[in-house]
């Protein structure tokens, strides 16, 4: 167990992703009238910290809400990438529950993953609240972090995203990356921006594991 914990440490420093040493975890606020309801429906990512999971030279990142029940809904993630000048669409199926009721923006997300035993892993290392939302208007603009300790590694992640792909270029996304960075401790320089301007494929190789 000791060796599995201190190779998980090396892949967390070693891959493509935002972490430090000790740094805390940004306190997320709680939206107590946060309607997941509202929430649904497609995202366009726009910007983004690098991560171990998205390619870096994916395109057209989206994230589509649907229903599941009550305090939950599907989630199906989806990127295009180009390879030997083939457009291949591919992505993930999962899901975002409201466990923790009296914070019902931390979702906890957990996508489905071909090996059963890779789910029951996958689930072992998730956190409840992993996904928090920061802030949404629902109609423009949602602002998604989640933030892990391990021992004394801090793995930071941020998504901007947006209805409207071209949110970027008004003065509203300015405004909100300024209350970002100086409220939420964003790191602007780090973000990758997603580019929308070709959103055609190929072919589609997403997996859909179902609810698991």
């Amino acid at each position: 167990m000791k060796l599995f914990a201190f190779s998980g440490i090396l892949a967390f420093t070693e891959a493509k992703q935002i972490w430090s040493w000790g740094k805390k975890c940004v306190e997320a606020p709680v939206i107590a009238d946060f309607d997941i309801e509202r929430y649904k429906g497609q995202w366009n990512e726009v910007a983004r910290y690098p991560n171990n999971f998205q390619d870096e030279e994916g395109q057209c990142n989206r994230a589509t809400y649907t229903d599941r029940d009550e305090i939950s809904v599907k989630v199906n993630n989806t990127q295009i990438i180009e390879r030997d000048g083939v457009r291949e669409a591919n992505g993930a199926f999962g899901q975002a529950i409201q466990e923790i009721e009296d914070k019902p923006n931390w979702l906890t997300v957990t996508f489905n993953l071909e090996s059963g035993f890779a789910n029951w892993i996958s689930r072992l290392f998730t956190s409840k609240g992993n996904y928090k939302m920061m802030g949404t208007d629902y109609d423009n603009y949602a602002v998604v972090l989640s933030c892990q300790r391990y021992w004394f590694i801090t793995v930071e992640q941020a998504w901007f995203l947006a209805r409207d792909p071209n949110f970027p270029q008004t003065d509203q996304f300015r405004e909100l990356m300024d209350d970002a960075v100086e409220n939420w401790g964003v790191q602007e320089d780090l973000l990758v921006y997603s580019d929308h301007s070709d959103c055609s494929w190929d072919i589609n190789t997403q997996f859909d594991w179902g609810d698991v």
